[in-house]
């Protein structure tokens, strides 16, 4: 009777660390190595002087604007026109950063719950280790 008892424990033992490592694999892991990082990080340095030289010839061109020989209402309309495409460019830039903060969030949030599942899962095996730990060195006979 104890060995089926012994089996039994074993089993459930066994099936319940089989549950735990199989969540690792249904649940997306993010890691990135440090070739992957630099990339991403070259790749970010790249888009900032893109858009550094852009607002570069926006300046260039607002000065050309005020150097110019326009009238003052022509003056205006190509500054307006200038606004206008640096004020769509930030827009642009806003949806982006909404888009990627709520990215951040959703991944933040699963990380929590994911924290909360083990935390919970260690405190139920840390209380079953305590309840039944005669029973769980019964398992490894000596």
């Amino acid at each position: 009777m104890s060995n089926k008892k012994t089996v039994l424990q074993f089993t459930i033992v066994f099936i319940f660390i089989l549950s735990i490592f199989s969540l690792q694999f249904l649940s997306p892991t993010y890691s990135q190595s440090a070739q992957e990082l630099e990339d991403i990080i070259n790749q970010k340095e790249d888009e900032l002087n893109k858009q550094k030289s852009y607002l570069s010839d926006i300046e260039k061109r607002i000065k050309e604007i005020s150097g110019s020989n326009y009238s003052l209402t022509e003056k205006v309309n190509l500054l307006n026109a200038e606004i206008t495409k640096l004020q769509t460019e930030i827009d642009k830039r806003n949806i982006e950063i909404e888009e990627k903060l709520k990215i951040i969030s959703e991944k933040e949030e699963l990380l929590v719950n994911k924290k909360g599942t083990l935390d919970l899962i260690s405190s139920q095996l840390y209380m079953k280790s305590r309840y039944n730990k005669d029973n769980y060195f019964s398992l490894f006979p000596i």
